[in-house]
């Protein structure tokens, strides 16, 4: 086969793309293969979740500490819960950078 003759042949219009059957299989071989890393991906997706779920509750603690006249201390102490793991996970508020 010469340079030309690739080069004359068409491109698909379309991509193939795998049935559910395949990428099933795709994926169970894969976790099979390294079973530590399924483990991995299942745990951080389940806490993943639970953490989103979590300043939503903490915010609707808010609205009925405020709303049933709870004293500040314990409004303070859910803003803190609230605001504590994204300061710890950037090292602090967010800062404009110049480009």
């Amino acid at each position: 086969m010469s340079v030309t003759d690739a080069r004359a042949t068409p491109a698909p219009a379309t991509l193939r793309t795998a049935t559910g059957r395949v990428a099933t299989r795709w994926v169970t071989a894969h976790c099979r293969e390294v079973p530590w890393l399924t483990a991995a991906t299942v745990l951080t997706t389940v806490a993943g979740a639970a953490l989103q779920v979590l300043p939503v509750l903490l915010l609707g603690r808010v609205v009925d500490g405020v709303a049933e006249g709870e004293p500040r201390s314990a409004l303070v102490t859910i803003g803190v819960l609230m605001g504590a793991p994204p300061a710890a996970g950037r090292g602090g508020p967010p800062r404009c950078r110049r480009i």
